[in-house]
């Protein structure tokens, strides 16, 4: 992952990852995931990286989260990221 120094510290543990933020995008008449995430060691020290689903989901739930943290496409320098995760690069 190519995980950015931020000055965010909250997050919330699921799985062992630390998920900071997540956006959830409609996309023709389904949704595409985007997740802030880190282990918590980075976390704690404000480092996060961005990433998106590949493909788009009917239904979410935090199984789709977590895969998307583990196979999605790492967007971190991407400026789709900055337009959806803008607290993160200030």
């Amino acid at each position: 992952m190519d995980s950015i120094k931020t000055k965010i510290r909250s997050y919330s543990m699921h799985e062992g990852k630390a998920i900071a933020k997540v956006v959830i995008v409609p996309s023709m008449g389904a949704f595409r995931i985007y997740v802030a995430w880190e282990w918590a060691e980075m976390a704690n020290n404000g480092f996060f990286a961005i990433c998106k689903q590949n493909g788009l989901c009917k239904t979410i739930d935090s199984t789709d989260i977590n895969y998307v943290a583990d196979y999605g496409s790492d967007i971190t320098d991407t400026q789709e990221a900055k337009e959806l995760f803008p607290e993160f690069f200030k």
